[in-house]
């Protein structure tokens, strides 16, 4: 029955397994066709680049090539002598035979206010004669002595052209009337040749030409409110709406039309400020694309599978080495465990001596400083006497006031010495719990406010976003900030403009604590003595110079680092680093601490 149950395990393993490869061959294939695409749509793309700029040109060759002829008839003898006697009869009959000939829809006369006195299509029913077209801007733009160009629905006959036109002057340089020609728009039918798709769009980005005739005098943009009139007033695209077309432009390479997808490449802007949109199909890109990604994940999955069975040829030749070995892996495993327990043991034991190590080291420091103790207790004792003895010889003489604060500066110093070799010879010995270095820092400066001088200078507190979690003793930690705010202080006492920050950053695996003034800083002493005990830089102080070392065995207790440096631009900083304590570890604390309270 055992056997059964362990054969149906490997079997259901083996096709979860085999269920995994497949997904991970199928998001393989679909990545190589991703790129693929993209190789394939690049290079089409430069293709469609190329064939665009082509057409640019045959559109700037189109839109050009009739104006050396409307110059040329603008100075023609029968055009000014129609303007100036008004007698179109002759003029009608060239204009006719020069439109047929150079192959243009129409060529017309207009005088200064717009009305037409001459045109190629005088003998139709629908003619431009007699009609006033200086609404348009083509118009405008030959009355000032400019060459005009302007793309419209005709106002007349309803059918899109392409206007052009020129100044007509008399003998003496006077404009004196417009000859303007209608260029039609199969002339610009070429840059659809060969089945290529595409529009182009005027300045206004408005689709004037159009290989489909749906996306004709749509926007590819939204109009402003400025420009729908100036369509309206100029009648550019007679009473027809312009809509959006559904324009996107996905990235340099495709692009969204209607709602179908394109290759896609945009020439630059012709000489009247015309730009071609061409537009492949993408289909081709998309076989080839799909073919690389079906031929490569087939070669991967021929090499997997041959190197799944060298594996598998190897993985035997392992299992039966393994087998033979195996007595002797265990011998090796007993003896390895016995080690580690050895190890174990010897290393708690090298931790209990370094402890006591440490104590003792201290204890001695202690003696090394009865010294000192007596010397800077002996002179506020005699001082404390000789104030006492004032008072007995002359109580009449004596100001109650100032000895009261005599007495009140002597105690205050014994109690300071008291409380430093206090705190540097007897460690906290009590359990450390996870604590938030905001919490910390927040405290410290509370109670600095209380005895320093903080008001009078500026403290900037720099503090990340998230939790700043160490194991310590909070009241201790407090201690070591009191005591560095309190050396900067010191060192501010006759700086202009003293200023001191408080910066909580992360580094690696330590939450580190800098804090910075812009006093004197250390005048070139090693920093490092700076944490030894009885010395310091500070001779105005009244403090032992215990300070800095309370602060170094405090962050020694915490498994920590302390160290000084001088600021660039002058001024000291310390540096405190902790261990940070990540989540698990929190909860860990957590729990051991409930268990005791517990008990």
């Amino acid at each position: 029955m055992f056997i059964s149950i362990w054969r149906s395990f490997i079997t259901a393993q083996k096709w979860r397994w085999l269920g995994l490869m497949a997904v991970v061959f199928l998001v393989l294939a679909g990545t190589l066709y991703v790129a693929a695409y993209r190789v394939f749509v690049l290079d089409e793309q430069v293709a469609a680049q190329q064939q665009a700029q082509t057409g640019r040109d045959s559109l700037d060759t189109a839109s050009q090539q009739h104006k050396p002829l409307l110059y040329a008839l603008a100075n023609d003898g029968d055009v000014k002598t129609t303007l100036l006697t008004g007698q179109p009869s002759k003029l009608n009959k060239k204009l006719y035979d020069l439109t047929a000939k150079a192959g243009l829809e129409a060529l017309y006369l207009m005088d200064l206010t717009g009305l037409t006195v001459a045109a190629s299509n005088y003998q139709n029913d629908i003619t431009y004669s007699g009609k006033n077209y200086s609404f348009r801007p083509y118009f405008k733009d030959a009355k000032l002595g400019k060459s005009g160009a302007f793309f419209a629905i005709g106002a007349t006959t309803g059918i899109p052209g392409y206007f052009i036109s020129e100044s007509v002057l008399d003998d003496q340089g006077n404009i004196i009337g417009v000859l303007a020609a209608k260029v039609s728009v199969s002339a610009f039918a070429s840059i659809w040749a060969d089945g290529a798709r595409g529009l182009v769009s005027n300045k206004d980005r408005v689709v004037i030409l159009a290989s489909d005739n749906l996306w004709l005098y749509s926007s590819l943009t939204p109009l402003t409110h400025v420009q729908e009139q100036n369509i309206k007033v100029q009648r550019q695209f007679a009473d027809r709406h312009i809509e959006p077309l559904g324009w996107d432009v996905k990235d340099s390479n495709s692009a969204i039309v209607s709602g179908d997808l394109f290759v896609y490449a945009q020439s630059s802007e012709t000489e009247n400020g015309w730009t071609l949109h061409l537009l492949l199909d993408p289909t081709a890109v998309q076989q080839k694309s799909a073919l690389v990604a079906v031929v490569s994940t087939a070669v991967l999955l021929f090499v997997w599978a041959w190197a799944l069975m060298i594996r598998s040829r190897r993985m035997k030749q392992a299992l039966q080495q393994s087998e033979t070995s195996r007595s002797a892996l265990i011998d090796a495993n007993t003896r390895l465990e016995q080690e580690v327990s050895e190890r174990i043991l010897a290393q708690a034991s090298l931790g209990k001596a370094q402890k006591q190590l440490v104590q003792t080291s201290r204890m001695a420091a202690l003696g090394q400083l009865s010294a000192s103790v007596i010397h800077e207790l002996g002179q506020p004792l005699t001082a404390l006497n000789t104030y006492l003895a004032a008072a007995e010889l002359d109580n009449h003489d004596v100001n109650a006031k100032e000895l009261i604060a005599n007495l009140q500066n002597v105690s205050k110093r014994m109690q300071l010495t008291t409380d430093e070799l206090r705190v540097f010879s007897r460690p906290d010995e009590r359990g450390q719990q996870a604590i938030d270095l905001h919490e910390v820092i927040a405290s410290a400066v509370a109670m600095a406010k209380l005895t320093l001088p903080l008001r009078d200078l500026k403290l900037d507190i720099l503090e990340p976003d998230r939790q700043a979690k160490v194991m310590g003793h909070k009241p201790r930690l407090e201690q070591v900030i009191i005591n560095l705010l309190s050396n900067a202080c010191s060192a501010l006492a006759d700086m202009p403009d003293p200023y001191i920050s408080i910066h909580i950053l992360l580094m690696d695996d330590n939450w580190c604590v800098q804090v910075a003034d812009n006093g004197p800083g250390f005048s070139g002493q090693d920093a490092q003595k700076l944490f030894e005990a009885f010395y310091t830089t500070n001779a105005k102080t009244n403090g032992m110079g215990l300070g800095l070392a309370i602060c170094a065995a405090i962050v020694e207790e915490h498994h920590g680092q302390i160290g000084a440096q001088e600021r660039e631009g002058g001024g000291a900083q310390f540096n405190i680093c902790l261990p940070r304590v990540l989540q698990a570890s929190v909860l860990g604390s957590d729990l051991e601490e409930n268990q005791k309270q517990a008990m």
